[in-house]
């Protein structure tokens, strides 16, 4: 392969002296909104573009908040929904409870009243044990 004989450029040195440097004044402009709708001027400069678009703009954003005001509000609902459900089982949970431990214990008496009194304890205890052990595990999850 032939190989070319590459030169090396030489750069010129960079001067330090301050006479050596220019000042040349900048300014930079930036301008920043937040939301749906722009500045008037940014209107301004839509509706030149762009004749009516600055009422659509506007027409966006009104129907973009009708609709945040309207999902908001139905998060509310089904929230709503959520804990009225929440109460609901509750309710149920309490009531078969009772309802269980009333069985547990009438069992256990009948059962004790028949002669067999380690039985009957047993089926009595066991159900109330059971009930209160729910009531604190549940108390203390929540």
């Amino acid at each position: 392969m032939p190989t070319k004989n590459k030169q090396k450029k030489k750069l010129p040195k960079a001067s330090t002296k301050p006479d050596d440097f220019e000042v040349v004044p900048r300014q930079v402009l930036g301008q920043i909104y937040q939301g749906p709708i722009p500045s008037p001027d940014v209107l301004k400069q839509y509706n030149v573009l762009l004749p009516g678009a600055a009422d659509r703009i506007l027409s966006m954003a009104e129907q973009e908040a009708a609709h945040r005001h309207k999902m908001e509000e139905r998060a509310l609902e089904v929230e709503a929904e959520d804990l009225k459900a929440r109460a609901r089982d509750s309710r149920w949970g309490q009531v078969f409870g009772f309802l269980i431990g009333v069985i547990t214990v009438t069992a256990g008496v009948y059962t004790a009243t028949k002669g067999f009194q380690w039985s009957g304890s047993f089926i009595g205890t066991s159900g109330v044990i059971g009930l209160v052990s729910v009531f604190v595990i549940g108390r203390k999850r929540q």
